[in-house]
């Protein structure tokens, strides 16, 4: 059923609109704290979107970063990375040594490494006979080595994790390095044997 019109009868004063009882309705202007917690939805959510944006640039920069290292062939090296010296190094470096490793057969001819540190007084032994070491002319090598093979290896190793290592030839008791060849102020295999033996 159709709403009555309003009573626009009566004085100016009057002759604003009203509705008849019970149909009517009031208008009111909305409340500031209304207004205020809009306002304050609206900054959290802007916040939230630039944290984001933020986080977003912050892992891309991370993988580009990666992404150039690996492309510029970066390498990272262990703590343990060793690095043999040129072959031209002189003799006297051995003394600098803290720890001497030797690999030679054991007794049933396995391939066997013992590491020694120089404190030990027959590893001091072995590093006083390879310092004092001749070098043998290539003439004389070349006939003292005839037909020998290498059984083992000596090696020296620096604080600075470098390292002087040797081949053993216990028979002729030589030991040789790159192109040089020396025979040590000393019986080499009965040195090498007394240092694997250790302490008794």
């Amino acid at each position: 059923m159709p709403a009555d019109p309003p009573d626009t009868t009566g004085d100016a004063a009057s002759r604003r609109p009203r509705w008849p009882a019970g149909r009517g309705f009031v208008l009111r202007q909305p409340s500031k704290w209304i207004l205020v917690a809009g306002v304050a939805v609206v900054v959290a959510i802007a916040a939230i979107v630039v944290v984001a944006l933020l986080v977003d640039r912050s892992r891309d920069q991370e993988r580009r970063a990666a992404a150039d290292a690996g492309a510029s062939g970066t390498v990272v090296t262990s703590p343990y990375d060793l690095l043999e010296l040129p072959g031209n190094v002189d003799l006297s470096r051995v003394k600098d040594a803290a720890f001497v490793s030797i690999s030679v057969p054991d007794e049933s001819g396995a391939l066997t490494s013992y590491g020694m540190s120089v404190d030990l007084p027959d590893v001091q032994v072995l590093v006083r006979a390879v310092t004092k070491a001749e070098r043998l002319d290539p003439e004389v090598a070349t006939a003292e080595l005839a037909g020998a093979t290498p059984e083992g290896t000596l090696t020296f190793v620096l604080p600075t994790r470098e390292t002087l290592t040797f081949a053993l030839y216990l028979k002729p008791g030589l030991i040789a390095r790159d192109t040089g060849v020396w025979r040590p102020d000393a019986d080499l295999k009965t040195l090498v044997q007394t240092a694997i033996a250790g302490p008794e």
